[in-house]
């Protein structure tokens, strides 16, 4: 694939310092850069945090600051990886970009929302001259709009090279917008709340005798990656929408608590037995 985006930040919160926590020894942060580079020439590291950039550094990619707007708790991936996406882009593409936005036909033909448009907007008016000011990121600046984009988080210990080679493999002959990571997860049929006595209330009550291996097939994002178009990313497309597809990993687990930490450890060891 053409570049892999690592988004770092360095505010977590329930593992402090998480990007850069040990897995089996070694920092997650390097563990993802490992694996990005079995698939891409070009990696770059997406923090606002100095010693997450420094580290990345010292593991040999591309680093680019990210702006303190896209480094909070509570702004999603988007538009983290369409910042860093439009950073890089070649200046033919860039104003391509601007050009498509002008275009109401295009934007019709994408079924962007009226809120898709003034997100994008919204994302721009925070991206200043970084190219300019960054030496690393000068040599970056080659990408057009149907480049492919990896999103990989720090975090994404059970993304394999087969995996993304599956995805890129996938985006190639489908030409669909994305290719996201997916594990399986039948058993969502049988989830249950509680009704206001408390008890029991099955939210798919016609599958409440269901047998398990009788469910009907149902996935979850595995939180590893998102394979997609530079385009992609910078029209804001939904990641997990309609023009999705999916690669299904046999593992994968959210890391947010030492708890998760401990058990994606050893679903680690048993991804990797005897290797």
């Amino acid at each position: 694939m053409d570049c892999v985006i690592i988004p770092a930040r360095g505010g977590s919160k329930r593992i402090p310092r998480k990007n850069l926590a040990k897995f089996l020894g070694i920092s997650m942060l390097e563990r993802s850069i490992h694996t990005a580079k079995l698939v891409s020439d070009c990696v770059i590291v997406s923090s606002e945090d100095n010693e997450i950039l420094e580290s990345a550094r010292q593991l040999g990619v591309y680093t680019l600051k990210r702006e303190k707007e896209f480094a909070d708790d509570f702004t999603p991936t988007l538009p983290v990886i369409a910042s860093v996406v439009y950073k890089i882009l070649s200046d033919g593409a860039r104003k391509q970009f601007h050009d498509y936005m002008q275009q109401d036909i295009y934007m019709n033909n994408l079924a962007l929302t009226q809120s898709n448009v003034e997100t994008i907007k919204h994302t721009l008016q925070y991206i200043q001259f970084a190219p300019q000011t960054s030496n690393e990121a000068q040599n970056l600046a080659v990408f057009d709009l149907h480049s492919t984009i990896l999103c990989l988080y720090a975090t994404s210990m059970f993304a394999t090279q087969d995996s993304l080679l599956q995805a890129l493999h996938c985006i190639h002959t489908q030409q669909s917008a994305y290719v996201v990571s997916i594990i399986q997860n039948a058993k969502n049929f049988r989830s249950f709340t509680h009704n206001e006595e408390g008890y029991f209330q099955f939210i798919f009550p016609q599958y409440m005798h269901t047998r398990s291996q009788d469910l009907p097939e149902a996935f979850n994002d595995a939180g590893q990656f998102y394979l997609g178009f530079a385009k992609s990313f910078l029209f804001h497309i939904p990641i997990l929408g309609k023009q999705s597809l999916g690669v299904e990993l046999e593992y994968a687990w959210d890391i947010d608590s030492p708890q998760d930490l401990a058990i994606a450890e050893t679903l680690f060891s048993l991804q990797h037995k005897g290797n």
